[in-house]
Parts: structure tokens; sequence; C-alpha cells
């Protein structure tokens, strides 16, 4: 499973690299410094329930979810993508894969 979120640069530099804690991972920055659009899927349960219990991390609603939509503070971040509060978490990732096509939600 895939998941979304927006988080310090350096933390994920840490994460997936050192610590090797993400399946797989990719990325597009936003418009605020230091801050990156995720997308990841973990090695295991625990690593994304620790991931997301860090105060930085801020995930997105599941890609799933018919009524989850971004909001304002994620879409300022990717206004650059053209990402507006309303869409949904699969809908930016659909504007942020014309940079990084790996960045598509891929489903179940």
């Amino acid at each position: 499973m895939e998941y979304y979120y927006h988080c310090p640069k350096e933390l994920w530099l840490e994460w997936g690299g050192r610590r090797n804690h993400f399946a797989e991972h990719h990325w597009v920055p936003t418009d605020e410094e230091g801050i990156i659009f995720l997308v990841c899927s973990f090695r295991h349960k625990n690593d994304r329930w620790i991931w997301e219990a860090l105060p930085t991390v801020e995930p997105f609603p599941h890609p799933e979810d018919p009524a989850g939509h971004i909001g304002g503070k994620h879409a300022a971040r990717l206004k650059r993508y053209g990402v507006y509060a309303t869409h949904r978490t699969v809908e930016a990732a659909e504007l942020a894969a014309k940079i990084h096509p790996l960045m598509r939600w891929g489903g179940v």
C-alpha cells in the first residue's frame, strides 16, 4: 500500500537512507523550503505507525477516501503542480506525477 505525506527532506533522508524503513519511496519538492511531498510504502506495519507518530510528518487522507480532500495547508505547498484544497490525495498525486511519474498512486 502506498501512502502520501508532507515531511522534512532531512527526515526522509534519515529514514530512507541509513534506517531503510521504506520498501519504496519517491518525492517531489513543495513550495515550502525543506518540505517534500512523499509517496512511500513501508517494509513493516510498525514502521508506518512510528513514521506517522513523528511530529513533523503530515499524512494525507487515504487515497481511496472519496471525501478525503487534502485541505488548504497541503494545497498551498503543492500550488506549483496546480493542486487545490478540494483535490483528493489521488488527484494531487496525479498532478505531481506530471513531474515524477512514480508519484502516481498504484492502488492496493
